[in-house]
């Protein structure tokens, strides 16, 4: 009987301390992108899907780098208003690679304090660096983590929690961890973890932020936790070289109805002739394409300028990975000229050829189906922060909803079925857009491409992009002018040419 009563007690206690906090709330970080040090050479630009520690015999020792998504990390810890409770950085362990016998190896992590941002490709940090402070924070190390000989694939965390408070505080020393195995220099094996380009999104590193539960006067007997993610992926980039020409088709008719004879004349033929009141075609090609992506409980997405789906520019959601959108751009000192010497615009359009509808082959068959799409097109409000040789830019999910991002009106949707076969043409109307432009060039910014059911997965819709190998699937904006002036105020128009570097990492 007082065992009894004595638990009672003991419950009905608990009970009250439990009422006095409000729900922990635990947010899942994506990393930026990961590298990796090997030799004195920092390598932030690499197509593997792992991040590599420690050494294997005839290769340098390996270091990796984990860069913090500088901008949900500030917005996460900031939403810590009564503090943090912990913090860990989550890498998932594949496999150790070598001949070697392999062998155990403790791992640490410490805050980085050189801006990895620095590094556009390669640079070049000392092998001491993880004792530099020019280069970390030293005493921000974590406790070692055990990685035994024949370990299994598995999940390790370290704990980051004080890390993270100094984030807290300092919001723009948040330049992420450097992973390093104490006897990183002896043989015996590298460790491989997945990385932000694992096929397997669910298998990408991050880093998860507990705050401490806020003292309430709730009568609530039960805490729980609340789990937000946020995932993003990365990108890689591809080298390719596409040469890109304005082609311009003069109709002509000796009716004064519409003209149905057609003679094509190039580009810098046309400069030079007065059409008169025959009508133009111009065709301009897009220069780049720019593809965005973020995770439907996201609060940012990412701008991949250098992207990994080089042939293809993608709308929509496959089930397991990010939601897409596309925009792209014929580049103002293309379009411009075209556009101040078209005396009156007929007509313009957006065009592009749907390839095909993708659906992950880890996917279940419902996961996969085919739906049909609305796809709207909308004027950019804001010019592109940057050319392809930039990082990733972030960018709220919301953005198309945002008058300072994108014009608020749809200037054309189109409704891409599930019998729509490749290789099909498909345009939007932008004639209003581009009427808009001729009056103020300035505001070219490019076109937003986003499905209306954009959350809904199904698979993701797939167009021809402006480094597809095919020329005659690649995008561009046609114009229709009822004249063509012989003269023009601005630069004729060259033919671009537009390139994107790789740096291929090897071990």
């Amino acid at each position: 009987m007082m065992m009894s009563m004595s638990v009672g007690y003991l419950l009905v206690a608990l009970l009250f301390c439990v009422s006095m906090y409000e729900a922990a709330t635990s947010i899942s970080v994506p990393i930026r992108y990961d590298a990796w040090w090997e030799g004195g050479t920092v390598r932030t630009q690499y197509s593997l899907m792992y991040i590599l520690v420690g050494k294997q015999q005839g290769y340098a020792f390996k270091r990796a780098l984990i860069d913090v998504n500088h901008m949900q990390m500030k917005d996460t810890l900031a939403s810590c208003s009564s503090g943090i409770q912990s913090a860990s950085l989550n890498l998932r362990f594949e496999y150790a690679h070598g001949s070697d016998t392999w062998i155990d190896r403790t791992l640490f992590g410490t805050a980085l304090k050189m801006d990895l941002s620095t590094c556009t490709t390669t640079c070049s940090w000392p092998q001491s660096f993880i004792h530099d402070s020019k280069y970390v924070i030293e005493a921000l190390t974590t406790d070692g983590v055990t990685i035994k000989a024949g370990t299994a694939k598995d999940w390790f965390s370290w704990d980051v929690t004080e890390i993270a408070r100094y984030w807290q505080k300092n919001p723009n020393e948040d330049k992420g961890v450097v992973i390093w195995a104490s006897n990183e220099e002896v043989d015996g094996r590298d460790l491989r973890f997945a990385s932000e380009e694992s096929t397997d999104a669910s298998l990408f590193p991050y880093f998860s932020i507990t705050c401490n539960p806020i003292t309430t006067t709730s009568t609530s007997a039960t805490a729980t936790t609340t789990t937000t993610s946020i995932t993003t992926a990365s990108a890689t980039s591809t080298k390719t070289t596409t040469t890109t020409t304005i082609t311009t088709t003069i109709i002509t008719s000796t009716t004064t109805t519409k003209p149905t004879t057609t003679t094509s004349v190039s580009a810098t033929d046309a400069t030079s002739t007065d059409s008169g009141n025959q009508l133009v075609i111009a065709n301009v090609p897009v220069l780049r394409d720019v593809f965005y992506e973020y995770k439907p409980s996201d609060t940012y997405g990412t701008l991949f300028f250098n992207h990994y789906y080089t042939d293809n520019v993608l709308v929509g959601y496959d089930y397991g990975y990010p939601v897409k959108r596309t925009i792209v751009d014929c580049g103002h000192e293309q379009l411009a000229p075209v556009l101040e010497r078209c005396d009156s615009i007929e007509s313009a359009t957006l065009n592009l050829f749907f390839i095909y509808a993708h659906g992950a082959s880890s996917s279940t068959p419902q996961q996969k189906i085919r739906i049909a799409r609305d796809i709207e097109a909308s004027g950019l409000a804001r010019k592109l922060p940057c050319d392809t040789t930039c990082s990733n830019v972030q960018w709220p999910s919301n953005f198309y909803m945002d008058p300072t991002f994108v014009r608020q009106q749809v200037h054309d949707t189109i409704t891409l079925g599930t019998d729509v076969p490749g290789n099909t043409k498909v345009s939007w109307d932008i004639t209003k857009l581009a009427r808009e432009w001729k009056l103020n060039p300035d505001s070219e910014k490019g076109i937003l491409l986003r499905a209306t059911n954009e959350e809904i997965y199904g698979r993701d819709l797939r167009f021809g992009a402006y480094r597809q190998p095919d020329a005659s699937l690649r995008p561009y904006v046609q114009v229709k002018c009822n004249s063509f002036a012989s003269t023009i105020k601005s630069t004729t128009p060259t033919t671009p040419t537009t390139t994107t570097t790789t740096t291929t990492k090897t071990t």
